[in-house]
């Protein structure tokens, strides 16, 4: 939404333009000659409207067998959200498999932060440690998502907490949040540690 953190993948939204975001469609009618009526595709400049002509060549063709019939995990798990979990995990979260390493996530019950903590365990974190915001949430990062422990932080003692969760430190913080969290998260990192900011 502001100039100074738009991506080169992304439009800028402007007051009284229509908006734009990761979205999917089914082609109406098409001059492409990739394309033809029928298909569903994606695009990360999809205009919020429910008809609209877009640039063939910008769009991507998908497969909704690959999903079970379910396009919209094309949006989520499979789109510009996995992709920032995934990526950002792999390429600067420098996670070393049987190094013991104690990962921190949060807003770790969102889109981006859930799929940052199941993949920080599968390529090789000990523990995955989730903040986030409510005790319903923490239940259901730890019972159904694997988190090995979370934390919320609209209670009391959240620098304890954390501290005892992590009794050597963070190796890994994947932040969504910044701000007052981060400060605490931040200063049970060591120096050479890492970490990586999603939603600056």
């Amino acid at each position: 939404m502001n100039e100074e953190s738009a991506g080169s993948y992304l439009l800028i939204w402007k007051i009284s333009e229509v908006l734009f975001s990761n979205g999917i469609g089914v082609v109406e009618k098409s001059k492409s000659n990739q394309l033809k009526v029928g298909d569903i595709v994606s695009d990360f400049n999809w205009p919020w409207q429910t008809k609209c002509i877009l640039d063939g060549s910008s769009l991507k063709k998908l497969d909704p067998s690959l999903v079970d019939g379910h396009v919209s995990h094309y949006l989520g798990l499979l789109g510009s959200t996995g992709l920032t979990a995934l990526i950002g995990i792999r390429e600067q979260g420098h996670v070393t498999p049987g190094a013991n390493q104690t990962m921190v996530v949060s807003g770790a019950a969102g889109g981006v932060g859930s799929l940052a903590g199941q993949i920080g365990h599968l390529l090789g974190c000990s523990r995955v440690i989730g903040i986030c915001g409510t005790n319903e949430k923490c239940a259901f990062l730890t019972s159904e998502l694997g988190f090995d422990e979370a934390l919320n932080y609209k209670m009391p003692g959240l620098t304890y907490k954390l501290k005892a969760c992590c009794p050597n430190g963070v190796d890994i913080y994947f932040d969504n949040v910044g701000g007052d969290i981060s400060d605490i998260v931040i200063s049970q990192v060591p120096r050479h540690m890492h970490v990586l900011f999603t939603n600056k």
